[in-house]
């Protein structure tokens, strides 16, 4: 990959020597002032794209942590749902149906799946 110095047109160069050579101050001010915005926009162009490699670096980063957490606490919270689906339909299956137990645990699962998973995200974005 080129360096910002080697996209100058090296028609620049020429220029620049020959207005040093014939003693032709004015064209050579002109002709490095050239120089001077083409580098610095060149530069600014550099820049920005580093800045954005960055940012989509981190929002990579960020999307692939909070969907891992929300992976890891679905399936924590579905193993407990699980058990205390099987725990409680045994203990009190004379007062409640299997399905209400599990209804109320699933909204359980859910609760404990998005409140975790808030607060991985949220303590990503504290480290960032």
């Amino acid at each position: 990959m080129e360096g910002p110095m080697e996209t100058i047109d090296t028609s620049s160069t020429c220029i620049i020597r020959s207005a040093l050579n014939s003693g032709n101050f004015q064209a050579l001010l002109v002709q490095v002032d050239i120089v001077r915005r083409e580098t610095r926009s060149i530069s600014n162009h550099w820049i920005f794209q580093k800045k954005t490699a960055r940012h989509s670096f981190y929002s990579v980063t960020q999307s692939f942590i909070t969907a891992r957490a929300h992976s890891l606490t679905h399936s924590f919270t579905y193993s407990l749902t699980h058990s205390l689906t099987h725990s409680l339909t045994h203990s009190f299956i004379h007062l409640l149906t299997r399905s209400l137990i599990h209804s109320l645990t699933h909204s359980l699962t859910h609760s404990l799946t998005h409140s975790l998973t808030h607060l991985v995200t949220h303590s990503f974005k504290a480290c960032m």
